[in-house]
């Protein structure tokens, strides 16, 4: 068992120590690094998640899944505000809310259980639904109505959420899923073309995006203090909210396979949002300093709690 663990955890250790390694050897600039992940975003995820949608199996339960995840982001916001209330740096309270899917869950769960081939992914693209909902028209807003000037409206962020690659993926395969139109293009050759072809793109993507979590990573001495506050606010309360879906909801009322679990618990691990440096106006990145190094923190120790729940439960 000891053996099998290490064959599937030494790849994922190896590739983002490698990716910090090509950063501090300046092989990746960090005009290569957005390039990266542009490919990651808008082709890489997008062919994983079509993939994953359109072949899963689709039940009610994912409803009910969608809003269990959608009301804990809401809740843990209001915690947040609740917390940094007085602050005079408001960006803060959004550390506290929110979750890295793209670059760091979907590919700790991808690498660990399985490639879109065997559609294990598939558990970890239905939980993120909410999350997904939560961040587009919920956070992403919010955080940008800190500065009046950068504030959208619900129809530009609804076009936001619509022109979305990942978006798009996810509707196209659920389309071809529930209309049943993926059965019937399976026995034509050239979609069959198409999808060998998301196959190969959907293979490189776990590992681009664990070479870009590697050279993202930096830690500043001077930060480290805030870096602890914010993840000794934020991961406890996750992880009993965390037992309290999984057990309830998850386990007793829908009797959902142990691969949901699993996929739920490798998202509410993951550190905030790597894009919440992306719309905190100038002024707030400024006071926020230790935003970087928490989220740098965060992930070191998401990933360590990761190999001790991937040693005890190897397989889904």
């Amino acid at each position: 068992m000891i053996i099998t663990v290490l064959a599937k955890l030494i790849p994922l250790l190896v590739l983002i120590a490698f990716g910090r390694v090509l950063k501090l050897l300046h092989f990746f600039s960090d005009t290569a690094i957005e390039l990266l992940k542009k490919i990651v975003i808008n082709l890489g995820l997008p062919a994983v998640l079509f993939l994953s949608f359109s072949t899963m199996t689709i039940e009610l339960s994912v409803i009910w899944i969608i809003i269990a995840v959608g009301i804990m982001n809401i809740l843990l916001l209001l915690y947040g505000k609740a917390i940094f209330r007085k602050s005079a740096s408001p960006g803060q309270s959004f550390m506290l809310t929110g979750f890295e899917y793209g670059m760091f869950a979907l590919a700790l769960f991808s690498v660990a259980y399985g490639g879109s081939s065997d559609n294990a992914v598939s558990y970890i693209a239905v939980v993120d639904l909410g999350h997904e909902l939560f961040i587009w028209f919920i956070f992403v807003p919010l955080v940008q109505s800190l500065s009046m000037s950068t504030s959208r409206s619900l129809s530009s962020t609804l076009k936001s959420f619509i022109e979305n690659p990942i978006i798009i993926s996810i509707i196209l395969g659920l389309i071809l899923n529930l209309s049943g139109l993926n059965d019937l293009l399976n026995q034509q050759l050239l979609w069959k073309g198409l999808l060998h072809t998301l196959d190969m793109m959907a293979s490189l993507t776990a590992p681009l995006i664990l070479l870009i979590l590697g050279a993202g990573l930096s830690f500043s001495g001077k930060d480290l203090r805030f870096a602890a506050k914010i993840i000794l606010l934020r991961l406890p309360l996750v992880l009993i909210m965390y037992f309290m879906i999984d057990f309830l909801l998850f386990r007793r009322i829908l009797g959902l396979a142990f691969g949901f679990s699993a996929a739920l618990f490798v998202l509410m691990i993951s550190p905030p949002p790597f894009v919440l440096p992306l719309y905190l106006r100038e002024k707030d990145k400024t006071d926020n300093s230790g935003l970087n190094t928490t989220l740098a923190v965060h992930t070191v120790l998401s990933l360590v709690i990761f190999i001790v729940y991937f040693y005890i439960y190897p397989s889904i």
